[in-house]
């Protein structure tokens, strides 16, 4: 598992950046999908995705997770909505929705993360049978 920047900076600076300014601009580049490489690299890997969106309605999180399914990159995408209380980073719950092949959605409750993540890889191993 890898929870990979989307960005990183354009160019790198080998010396202190001076302060005192009043502003600071830095351009950022988006970075490989390592996702993506991985699937190009082992078509039989079993591929789970997680997605973190931010303030999206629940159609459109079923949607961006669902893309990745339809491209072939993930077998399994799980994905939330940092922006709904108690789910993502910095709470000991989550709420999650879990997209897969022939229409597979599956949406766990907000609940404990260990409890969500005992039911995902239930989830998960079930797929891998099928």
């Amino acid at each position: 598992a890898a929870a990979v920047l989307d960005y990183v900076p354009a160019e790198r600076v080998d010396e202190k950046i001076a302060s005192g300014k009043d502003s600071l601009t830095i351009e950022m580049k988006p970075t490989k999908k390592i996702i993506e490489e991985a699937r190009k690299k082992r078509k039989s890997l079993f591929i789970v995705g997680f997605k973190v969106e931010s303030g999206v309605s629940e159609k459109e999180l079923e949607k961006r997770a669902r893309s990745n399914i339809e491209s072939g990159i993930c077998d399994l995408v799980v994905a939330n909505d940092e922006m709904k209380e108690g789910v993502a980073f910095q709470a000991d719950t989550n709420e999650v929705l879990i997209v897969g092949p022939k229409d597979l959605k599956v949406h766990l409750p907000m609940a404990q993360k260990i409890e969500i993540a005992r039911q995902l890889v239930d989830i998960i191993v079930d797929q891998m049978k099928t």
